[in-house]
């Protein structure tokens, strides 16, 4: 005789497991995005937990974008600036936005000579933040060095990073709250072999606690990833993973953190010999999801750049027809869950029969 309590158990338990463990191919893929649709190599670069998307279109002055929005570079009588990409918005209308020099002129009020600066809006039309203007530290003696901004949390921090005298990048927590920096402690990945002069930062979580670095062997050159932990103050390998270590090491390029959530979720991409291969790694648990893959576009071409604390993937690929194809990617519910969903009515019906 069947126990009804160990049936709607073992279906409970069936589906919670499956819907826990997403695999790659579960991603859906969505390419009819709402940003500008005329722009042929629009690249997605952002998102936020509502879902806006930011990044930066090829046109003629290489304008960002939030949606279907452009945002155009900061300009002022000394300013002349191209390309320019949105590369981190927070859910508050809030955004950074990364610009290049072309002209090697004077760019900000400080005066310093710049060939890359970053920029915080607290909305596209408020006057932008100039964040090399905040650190002191990093100037030459003729006053010029690049900053980079790669990341904008809920609670107003700013991960970017900037060259110092010394020729090494150095990387930072900007708050804009309290316009005050803090400079992140890269020794232990020196000590590692990191080559100090190309650790660079990526995403940041939404609750500003994890922030994604990347960096080169000083020795092979081969390129890994790691995310710092500003609450713990510690780093958190991802080289761990003995699959993202043999494509580090395996002579392909290496590989490259893009974006982490609030969940710990870091996601990127490897070179590997098929092309690249994009992944999901939750750090907590080691569970590592490889060739996520808009199987629409190029293969080996998908590059998944952001991740929401929803799990919600951003990215782009290679368009069979030219060009970029940018996507958004969830995980669907799994066909398990849905059949445990379903047989719930059943199971009442048949408890009420045997009352």
């Amino acid at each position: 005789m069947f126990d009804r309590k160990n049936i709607l158990t073992a279906v409970i338990l069936i589906g919670s497991s499956v819907s826990t463990i997403a695999q790659a191919g579960d991603y859906q893929f969505n390419n009819n995005l709402n940003i500008p649709a005329s722009q042929k190599w629009d690249t997605a670069l952002s998102i936020n937990n509502n879902g806006n998307v930011g990044g930066q279109v090829s046109n003629s002055g290489n304008s960002g974008f939030i949606d279907n929005t452009l945002v155009p570079g900061y300009t002022n009588p000394d300013t002349n600036i191209s390309p320019n990409s949105v590369t981190g918005l927070n859910d508050n209308g809030a955004f950074v936005q990364q610009v290049m020099n072309n002209d090697g002129v004077y760019t900000s009020p400080q005066n310093v000579l710049s060939g890359a600066e970053g920029y915080y809006y607290s909305s596209p039309n408020a006057t932008p933040v100039v964040i090399q203007d905040q650190l002191s530290g990093f100037q030459f003696a003729n006053g010029s060095y690049s900053s980079y901004v790669t990341g904008l949390s809920n609670t107003g921090e700013v991960a970017g990073y900037a060259q110092a005298p010394d020729a090494t990048n150095k990387v930072f927590e900007y708050n804009v709250n309290t316009g005050t920096y803090t400079t992140l402690d890269t020794t232990a990945l020196i000590a590692a072999g990191a080559d100090p002069r190309t650790i660079e930062t990526g995403g940041i979580s939404s609750n500003g606690q994890y922030i994604a670095i990347n960096y080169a062997n000083a020795i092979s050159g081969d390129e890994y990833g790691s995310i710092y932990d500003t609450v713990h103050n510690r780093w958190v390998s991802l080289m761990g993973n003995t699959s993202l270590e043999l494509a580090a090491s395996a002579g392909f390029g290496g590989t490259f953190i893009t974006g982490v959530n609030k969940n710990g979720e870091a996601v990127g991409w490897s070179y590997t010999a098929y092309g690249i291969s994009s992944f999901v790694l939750q750090t907590a648990t080691g569970h590592l999801m490889q060739n996520i893959s808009d199987f629409s576009a190029v293969p080996g071409s998908t590059v998944v750049t952001g991740v929401n604390d929803n799990g919600m993937l951003v990215g782009y690929a290679g368009n069979r027809a030219g060009g970029n194809l940018n996507f958004e990617a969830t995980v669907p519910v799994p066909g398990v869950l849905w059949l445990m969903l379903a047989a719930l009515p059943g199971l009442r019906w048949f408890r009420v029969q045997q009352a």
